[in-house]
């Protein structure tokens, strides 16, 4: 068993580590309030609304005009912080947004 718990802390540790790029490389962070695609105004919890009203991640990044890792990043980051959007949305934050839409 000890060798699976240290395949799947690898498999963790490298996630985490792409999703901390993706955010880093797409995310306008500066403004904590309200985090931004980068040289773009729309904001994450945008994006995230966009998602959770039934737009795929592909249909998302083509309606924008961004990247596919853009949305991800922006999903990424909701997921990393929920307290983000509990302050714009309030305590109903949709969990209809698939956390395994990150990996296509």
């Amino acid at each position: 068993m000890g060798i699976i718990n240290w395949i799947l802390d690898q498999v963790f540790r490298q996630r985490k580590s792409i999703d901390q790029q993706l955010m880093k490389e797409y995310l306008d962070e500066s403004n904590t309030d309200t985090p931004t695609l980068k040289d773009r105004s729309e904001t994450v919890w945008f994006i995230y609304l966009r998602l959770a009203s039934g737009t795929n991640l592909k249909q998302c990044a083509e309606n924008y005009g961004v990247s596919l890792e853009a949305v991800k990043a922006a999903l990424i980051y909701t997921r990393r912080h929920p307290e983000y959007l509990k302050r714009f949305l309030g305590k109903r934050v949709s969990t209809r947004v698939s956390w395994r839409a990150i990996f296509i």
